[in-house]
């Protein structure tokens, strides 16, 4: 493998990058969900931001931010210093970076927690929407963190994977006949959690674009394992056949770096149509020094390959969320739709943090209304009375208990008043229906007996 990495290597560039065009970056639309919304970050905020680092004018440049995402074994420095950090600033770009924990060889439930803080805080700096590049297990997580946060789709535009893993694949069995690292337990095909996360369809917003390798032996069997249903997914040997890239190639090849400054360049996905025939010759891109960069990558790729013998071997695959799987009932998980909900009189009212249902039952009635972000205020079913229970539900998760609310007993439906027994009144026959008469019911009270008794007189 690394002899092959080496000979790419060896290969002088031939061809000119194209020049990506200059487009003003889209803000973020209004109506999107909140940053609160989404599973839980279990992470303390400290490590979530210490992870996080860029560099260039992430809030003003003309061109939109990219955040780049590392893969199994590797570090921020090992994987895109190579090449592509150097090219994308070239472009206009400013570059941040996510460093996963232990250099991505621990739970990815855990490794997608910083996906997602670096996404919000990135997006957050720019006012507007960025971009997103991952490699190996890194654009795997930036799907994972795009399917399961609703406020992140609206802030990522473009999505470039390089040798994802997204459909059953052959890594997880061959290394798991033994104790493995939890990464290689979540790939395997009877893995729960990655049974649960293919159930979770792509969700839209930004554009999508894998690239795959028909030489990688790590996303194997390729390049079928990196498909992602939804996206255009790419086979780089479809428009260069004679391209012999391997997985770690990915990472410094001229054709692929020019395929991923096309999707970051124009609207929608990378389109390979675009690409002129001389890139295919592109070993590495223009100005790269191949004599320099082949003792960079060997170290990188024997850094990753140690790194990996090293980690933590597991029987089995971490305990998985609930947030995980569609059946998930635990708000505080899943990460509620509704923020402080409370009865003002026969109305509920709440924050909607993100798109759903709300379902309210109370006394044998119920209310069912599609919600979108934004001030909640929902009457009450008209037979509403005593305990007032709020399920919501979105289009992957299953109903679950927001609430359970008391109805004060003054604030019964006037369609359904409790019953109140008649008192008889102290004389004439009068009736009280009230339960203590007030100060103008006594009024009335003594203006009969005075009628009353001047009737008698007469």
């Amino acid at each position: 493998m690394l002899r092959r990495v080496l000979l790419v290597l060896a290969v002088t560039a031939l061809a000119a990058a194209p020049s990506p065009a200059t487009g003003a970056p889209r803000p973020v639309p209004a109506g999107v969900a909140l940053p609160t919304s989404g599973p839980a970050l279990l992470q303390p905020p400290d490590v979530l931001a210490g992870a996080l680092a860029c560099e260039g004018d992430v809030a003003g440049a003309a061109r939109l931010p990219v955040l780049l995402v590392h893969g199994t074994g590797s570090t921020p420095e090992e994987s895109w210093d190579l090449v592509v950090a150097d090219a994308l600033r070239a472009d206009g770009h400013p570059v941040c970076t996510v460093a996963l924990p232990e250099r991505a060889t621990g739970d990815m439930q855990v490794s997608t927690e910083q996906v997602v803080a670096g996404i919000r805080a990135v997006a957050a700096q720019r006012g507007g929407r960025i971009s997103v590049v991952g490699h190996s297990q890194g654009a795997t997580l930036l799907v994972r963190a795009l399917q399961y946060w609703p406020d992140l789709p609206d802030l990522v535009e473009d999505y470039v994977g390089l040798a994802p893993t997204f459909q059953p694949g052959l890594t997880g069995e061959a290394l798991c006949a033994v104790p493995c690292s939890a990464p290689f337990q979540q790939r395997r095909t009877a893995s729960a959690y990655f049974t649960a996360v293919r159930s979770h369809p792509l969700v839209p917003g930004p554009s999508y674009t894998t690239i795959a390798t028909r030489f990688d032996e790590i996303a194997a069997p390729a390049p079928e394992a990196s498909r992602l249903d939804g996206a255009v997914n790419l086979v780089l040997q479809d428009r260069c056949p004679a391209k012999a890239v391997e997985h770690f190639g990915l990472l410094v090849d001229g054709t692929v770096l020019d395929l991923v400054r096309d999707g970051l360049a124009q609207d929608g996905p990378v389109d390979p149509a675009r690409l002129p025939d001389a890139a295919c010759g592109k070993a590495l891109p223009d100005g790269v020094d191949p004599v320099a960069l082949a003792p960079r990558l060997a170290t990188s790729v024997a850094n990753d390959l140690r790194a990996n013998q090293e980690s933590e071997k597991l029987d089995a695959e971490p305990p998985v969320r609930c947030y995980v799987a569609a059946s998930c009932t635990d708000v505080d998980d899943r990460g509620r739709l509704l923020l402080a909900p409370r009865l003002d009189g026969r109305v509920l009212r709440a924050q909607v943090q993100a798109p759903g249902t709300v379902r309210v039952a109370s006394a044998g009635t119920e209310v069912v209304v599609p919600v979108a972000v934004g001030a909640l205020a929902l009457p009450l079913p008209a037979g509403a009375a005593g305990e007032v229970r709020v399920e919501t539900s979105t289009s992957f998760y299953a109903a679950g208990v927001e609430a359970v609310l008391a109805l004060p007993a003054a604030s019964v439906s006037p369609a359904a008043p409790a019953a109140a027994p008649a008192r008889p009144a102290a004389t004439g026959g009068l009736a009280a229906t009230g339960g203590t008469a007030g100060a103008g019911g006594l009024v009335l009270v003594a203006a009969a007996l005075v009628l009353a008794r001047a009737r008698r007189r007469a």
